[in-house]
C-alpha cells in the first residue's frame, strides 16, 4: 500500500510539475507576442542582458507613450466620434460607409436567404407539430 501511495504521489508531482511548466511557457508566448522581454535569471550574463533590455524598456516606454493607443474612441464635438484602431483612423461615417459596403457584399449571398428560410421552415413545422402533438395528447389523456 505504502509502495502504491509513494507512486501516486510521484505521478501527482509530475503532473503538478507539467502543469507550471505549461503555465510558464504560456507566459513566455504570451510576452513574446506582446513583444515584452521575459523574466530572464538575475545572475550573470543574462542579469546584464536582463539590464540592458530594461533600459531599452525605458527607452520604449517613453516611445510608446508618444505612441497613440493601438485602439481608442474619440468624442468630437459632442456627437462625431473618431475611433483609430492601430494607426488607422476612422470616423462614424467611414464606420457606416465600411458596414455598408460589407453589407452589399454580404447581403445577396444566395446559400445565406436559403439557409434562413429553410430553418424558418423546419422550425414553424417541428412548432406546429408539437402543438398538434400536444392537442392529441390533450383529447387522449
Amino acid at each position: 500500500m505504502a509502495r502504491f501511495m509513494v507512486k501516486v504521489l510521484l505521478l501527482i508531482c509530475t503532473l503538478l510539475f507539467g502543469i507550471l511548466l505549461g503555465i510558464q511557457q504560456a507566459e513566455h508566448g504570451i510576452l513574446s507576442v506582446l513583444g515584452t522581454p521575459s523574466f530572464n535569471a538575475a545572475s550573470g550574463q543574462a542579469a546584464q542582458e536582463a539590464k540592458e533590455s530594461e533600459e531599452q524598456t525605458d527607452e520604449s516606454k517613453a516611445e510608446e507613450e508618444d505612441k497613440e493607443p493601438e485602439v481608442y474612441i474619440k468624442r468630437i464635438d459632442g456627437e462625431e466620434v473618431e475611433v483609430g484602431v492601430v494607426g488607422e483612423h476612422f470616423s462614424i461615417q467611414d464606420l457606416e460607409e465600411k458596414q455598408e459596403k460589407w453589407e452589399d457584399l454580404h447581403h445577396h449571398n444566395r446559400y445565406s436567404k436559403l439557409g434562413t428560410k429553410l430553418g424558418n421552415l423546419v422550425y414553424s413545422l417541428s412548432r406546429k407539430g408539437a402543438e398538434s402533438f400536444a392537442r392529441l395528447l390533450d383529447k387522449v389523456f
